[in-house]
């Protein structure tokens, strides 16, 4: 297999993944709130996913380093589908939120999984313009993701966009099926998973924390403002049905907007990859994010 066909099969799992993720996204905020008509337990989905990101980033690192990441990627995508579409038959909004605990805690392995997994896979020289392609392919699925949810609402209902994105996971663990190991038997040598070694692997991380302060400290300002993002998309369906009385068409057009811009930026960025750092993307991002919020925050509201 090609190194182009390889790049070709994994974006499009990933994509159409994530594609499936943002028509999930639309259509379980419309559904926890026509269920209670409450922003608070609306809210209660954005808390879910942080809290299972903490139960498991401490020891997950170390259960991927030791075993077959391929494998451990489709297994996850696998018990993802299962789970997402047994959401259809959950008798209670607990129900819902207990198996959405579940999913993100399973979720958790799959973004680091993949990480290492592409690193692996994508030659050095190609993997800023693979990581490009990526973005703007998760872009498209943001854009296209919520128009298409608002459309499938209207006429077939949330169910079919639950089980659309259920779909989308088994689509995307064969995708990653048809893709080469790229393993060595040296990868998973460093003996098996045990206390002590989860215990050794945290002070390794400590140990790095310590020393590379700058570097840190960098990353935790980045995740507070990511986290001052999460914060207001928690409430934006509250907001737009409670509060500006649109429909569901509605909010998954103005999510799509949203996709437009970030689309465009992707666009850029797979334009200029070889030429602009990721230093001066992170940088100029995270500044202009900052500005255009706080100026459509001071915007009076029609």
């Amino acid at each position: 297999m090609n190194g182009r066909l390889k790049a070709i099969l994994l974006i499009f799992g990933l994509g159409f993944s994530n594609l499936g993720n943002w028509i999930y996204f639309v259509a379980i905020n419309i559904m926890v709130l026509n269920i209670t008509g409450s922003a608070t337990a609306l809210a209660g989905l954005f808390v879910i996913r942080p809290i299972a990101m903490l139960v498991t980033n401490f020891w997950s690192g170390s259960i991927i380093d030791r075993i077959n990441v391929r494998k451990l990627m489709i297994l996850v995508d696998v018990i993802r589908g299962i789970l997402i579409g047994l959401i259809l038959f959950a008798p209670s909004l607990f129900v819902i939120y207990a198996l959405m605990f579940v999913i993100n805690l399973f979720g958790s392995f799959f973004g680091p999984s993949s990480s290492v997994y592409i690193t692996k896979l994508i030659p050095t020289e190609k993997r800023q313009r693979f990581n490009s392609l990526i973005s703007m392919t998760n872009s498209s699925a943001f854009l296209l993701g919520p128009a298409i949810s608002g459309l499938l609402i209207m006429t077939v209902g949330v169910h079919f966009c639950i089980v659309f994105n259920a779909i989308s996971f088994i689509v995307c663990a064969f995708m990653i099926f048809l893709l080469p190991d790229v393993e060595n038997n040296s990868d998973h040598a460093r003996g098996k998973i045990s206390f002590n070694i989860l215990a050794n692997d945290l002070r390794t991380v400590v140990k790095f924390a310590k020393s590379s302060t700058f570097f840190i400290s960098i990353y935790i300002l980045f995740q507070a403002a990511a986290l001052i993002g999460y914060a207001i998309d928690s409430q934006e369906a509250a907001f737009i049905k409670m509060v500006l009385k649109l429909t569901d068409m509605d909010y998954g057009n103005i999510i799509s907007i949203t996709g437009v811009g970030s689309l465009l930026g992707s666009f850029i960025a797979a334009l200029t990859s070889q030429k602009i750092s990721y230093r001066w993307f992170m940088s100029y991002g995270i500044l202009l994010t900052t500005f255009f919020i706080s100026y459509f925050m001071h915007l009076p509201v029609l």
